[in-house]
C-alpha cells in the first residue's frame, strides 16, 4: 500500500495536465468477462488509437477482437473494440505483449503516452495506472528495484487486473512508458522493459 505522503509528494512535483494525460490514456481491456489493463501508446496512419497490453490479457491471434473502455477525469466512459495487430508470448521466455488497433473514433481526443527507448530513470517518480479487479483505474507509485535488461522489477506488487498496464516515468519531456506490468512474485511486481518490447515488435 502506498502512503498518502508518497502520493502528495509525487503530485506536488507534476502538473495536472500530465496527470490528466495518463488517466485518459489508460484503458480497461475485457475478453470473455476477464479484465486487464492497457495504455494508448500511439496511432496508426489512419489515426486509430494503438493500445499496448499483455498477450495473456488480450490473446495472441491477429485479428481477434476485444472490448476496450476508458474514462476521462470526470468519470465519463467511452467504449469501443480493439483488434490484435501484433503479439508475442512464450512460456519461460519472459515475452507477453499484445498491440491493439482500436475502432475508429475511440480515444480520438487522447494524447498517447509514447514508448521510451530507454530504461526507467531511477531519479524520478515511476507510476502505474491500471484497472485492479476490473474497477475504475487507480494509481500506484512504484520503487524500481531492477531498471535494466529485458525484465524490470519494482515494489509494491500489483493487484490483480493491472496486468497489461504501463509503468510510466515523468521527466521534463513528459510521461513516457518505460515498462509493461506483466507478472508478480515474491512481493515484487515484474514486467518487460520498453527497449525489449520495441525490439520484439
Amino acid at each position: 500500500m502506498v502512503e498518502a505522503s508518497q502520493l502528495e509528494a509525487f503530485w506536488a512535483s507534476n502538473n495536472e495536465d500530465r496527470f490528466d494525460q495518463v488517466i485518459r490514456a489508460t484503458v480497461r481491456v475485457t475478453v470473455s468477462g476477464v479484465c486487464g489493463s492497457g495504455t494508448v501508446v500511439g496511432r496508426d496512419s489512419q489515426g486509430n488509437a494503438l493500445v499496448l497490453t499483455n498477450a495473456h490479457v488480450a490473446g495472441t491471434s491477429r485479428g481477434r477482437s476485444v472490448n476496450v473502455e476508458r474514462w476521462d477525469t470526470n468519470g465519463n466512459s467511452e467504449r469501443g473494440t480493439g483488434t490484435i495487430i501484433a503479439a508475442g508470448y512464450g512460456r519461460g521466455m519472459s515475452v507477453d505483449f499484445a498491440l491493439l488497433k482500436c475502432s475508429e473514433g475511440f480515444a480520438r481526443d487522447v494524447t498517447p503516452i509514447p514508448l521510451a527507448d530507454r530504461f526507467p530513470d531511477t531519479n524520478v517518480a515511476v507510476t502505474n495506472y491500471g484497472c485492479p479487479r476490473c474497477e475504475w483505474p487507480s494509481l500506484q507509485v512504484l520503487k524500481v528495484n531492477r531498471a535494466e535488461g529485458q525484465v524490470l522489477s519494482w515494489k509494491p506488487e500489483a493487484i490483480g487486473g493491472r496486468s497489461g498496464s504501463s509503468v510510466i516515468d515523468h521527466t521534463d519531456a513528459g510521461p513516457r512508458v518505460v515498462g509493461l506490468l506483466t507478472w508478480a512474485g515474491g512481493g515484487e511486481g515484474l514486467g518487460q522493459s520498453t527497449p525489449f518490447l520495441l525490439n520484439a515488435m
